[in-house]
């Protein structure tokens, strides 16, 4: 997991187009406890900046109606049977993405 300044730097992106992008819903980001006065401190999962996953993970989050950064990434990391075995995101990375979209749309999270 990367802190925003590491995403910033990962994705060539300024810390303050990185946490537009969360505040957009459009990273999954994880919020760190934090004194009351200064922007939330986040915690990303690198994966998510490369593709497939980065193009597909907008998909996946409409497919589950799920707002929660901690539910999609719960969903991503969690190896699922109708999946074979593969976690989503591992199947994602394989090419089963409409496969991935199904099952999150089946999915509780």
């Amino acid at each position: 997991m990367f802190s925003v300044p590491q995403a910033a730097a990962l994705t060539r992106l300024t810390e303050t187009e990185v946490r537009q992008l969360i505040d957009a819903g459009r990273a999954i980001a994880i919020a760190e406890a934090g004194d009351d006065d200064a922007p939330p401190d986040y915690r990303l999962p690198y994966w998510q900046f490369f593709d497939p996953l980065w193009t597909h993970l907008p998909m996946v989050k409409a497919a589950l109606r799920s707002a929660s950064s901690w539910g999609l990434l719960r969903f991503l990391e969690q190896s699922a049977e109708g999946l074979w075995g593969y976690t989503p995101r591992a199947a994602i990375e394989q090419g089963h993405v409409e496969q991935v979209l199904t099952f999150a749309e089946w999915s509780n999270c």
